[in-house]
């Protein structure tokens, strides 16, 4: 089974999102704002422009960065590890989806998902 590492890096990334409702490194969101602000006033970049431009610097702080996104406390410890494998810096050591299927965080959870049976047309249940 052949897999890209940034594969996994989006599964982590994905269960992040998911366990937070918040897109990985979310801290900096907001770090911008300013200098949109800023820029869309005092010169003739348009907001669009500026906003790619803040876009693109956060996307290379992140990818030149040592650090790791927030990981929820109330996450399991194997959740938590499950995430830091997925999001290791250096590719090269990341696991392989292969390797990670056979981690406890998916063993865990893999049983009862394997026996639930998908109906069809059966509609999503209201959020509470």
């Amino acid at each position: 089974m052949a897999t890209l590492a940034v594969d996994v890096w989006r599964v982590g990334c994905t269960i992040l999102e998911i366990a937070t409702a918040k897109p990985p490194w979310s801290q900096f969101e907001g770090i911008y704002d300013n200098i949109i602000f800023l820029f869309t006033h005092l010169s003739n970049y348009s907001k669009v422009q500026v906003v790619c431009l803040c876009q693109v610097a956060a996307i290379f702080k992140i990818g030149n960065s040592k650090e790791m996104p927030e990981i929820p406390d109330h996450l399991s410890n194997d959740a938590k590890n499950f995430i830091r494998l997925c999001l290791q810096r250096n590719p090269t050591v990341r696991p392989t989806a292969a390797q990670l299927l056979e981690h406890p965080f998916l063993r865990v959870h893999s049983p009862r998902v394997a026996n639930t049976s998908m109906q069809k047309d059966v509609p999503p249940r209201p959020r509470p």
